[in-house]
């Protein structure tokens, strides 16, 4: 006898493990590649990438040796987006925004198109005697709060990554489109130096900062002997003696004594030969008894005295 009657139907767990194992059977679909579109990439697209506008060779405002996307050229730069107004973390910025706590204001290559906040129109740096004289003139000026001066020093282009020390500020417009002119003047430039560079931090209202390009200044060799006075005069512990030397010296090398006032040698430098340099020797005066001494440099034929006194 046969029964007929209504079908039974598999269940919802068995529909879900018969797809499960039909999926299994049939081709894995290929995992997605990444795709990098307006970025920065020097090492080149990752295998199995692909890529829109990539920039394999680092453009004009990328930092290589920290990393950080900077305009090479502050003034006029269209490429970089200064809307933020956050406090800069360690001075570093990306794309000209600024890095917080929280991490990085913007993308490496956004751009709105915003002005920087100082446009500067020229920046320039003479000797002047003794002194160095910067100027510079700004086209126009956003929330501009001030201008940290820095200087960089060192004896050849090789120093190029000493640390830059600030030696003071200008007060910034704020913000105008009037052409504005400062100056500042360093000085105490480093006197062994034959090279010195300088730049301008500007300061905006909320604390960002952005680094002009630097200015070198080349300071032209002596062309003759000279003795500078020594300082600090009186000395204590220890004191500073300048010297100029000129190009042409005698085969003799240049001597630098100080006597006491019986006449006695109390000590002596043998300077280098080399010519067309400043020099400055130091001498530790700690353990000598308080009076008068008497500097004298020795060059050929030629001889430069200056006093000292040493108090204990």
């Amino acid at each position: 006898m046969v029964r007929h009657g209504t079908p039974q139907l598999p269940s919802v767990p068995t529909l879900l493990l018969a797809l499960w194992i039909a999926l299994l059977l049939g081709a894995a679909p290929a995992s997605a590649q990444p795709t990098f579109t307006d970025g920065v990439l020097p090492n080149g697209i990752p295998d199995g990438a692909t890529g829109t506008n990539v920039l394999q060779e680092p453009p004009l405002f990328y930092d290589p040796p920290s990393g950080d996307y900077r305009p090479n050229k502050p003034a006029g730069s269209p490429l970089v987006d200064l809307a933020g107004n956050d406090a800069p973390r360690d001075d570093r910025l990306l794309n000209g925004q600024t890095q917080t706590e929280g991490g990085w204001d913007a993308g490496a290559l956004e751009s709105n198109g915003a002005a920087l906040p100082v446009e500067l129109a020229d920046f320039s740096a003479t000797p002047t005697g003794g002194n160095v004289q910067l100027t510079w003139i700004t086209a126009s000026e956003r929330n501009n709060a001030r201008f940290r001066v820095q200087r960089q020093a060192g004896r050849s282009t090789s120093n190029e990554n000493a640390a830059w020390a600030t030696l003071g500020a200008v007060d910034g417009a704020g913000t105008t489109t009037d052409p504005q002119q400062y100056r500042f003047t360093d000085a105490n430039p480093p006197f062994a130096a034959k090279q010195i560079r300088y730049r301008l931090v500007q300061v905006d209202v909320g604390g960002g900062t952005t680094a002009s390009d630097p200015v070198v200044v080349e300071r032209a060799a002596p062309t003759r002997t000279r003795l500078l006075p020594p300082y600090p005069n009186p000395a204590r512990n220890a004191v500073s003696v300048r010297v100029t030397l000129p190009d042409k010296l005698p085969e003799k090398p240049p001597r630098l004594a100080i006597f006491d006032v019986l006449g006695r040698r109390v000590t002596t430098r043998m300077l280098e030969t080399r010519g067309g340099n400043r020099r400055v020797v130091r001498f530790n005066v700690s353990m000598w008894p308080s009076g008068l001494y008497v500097v004298r440099l020795q060059v050929g034929t030629t001889t430069r005295t200056e006093r000292l006194t040493v108090v204990q």
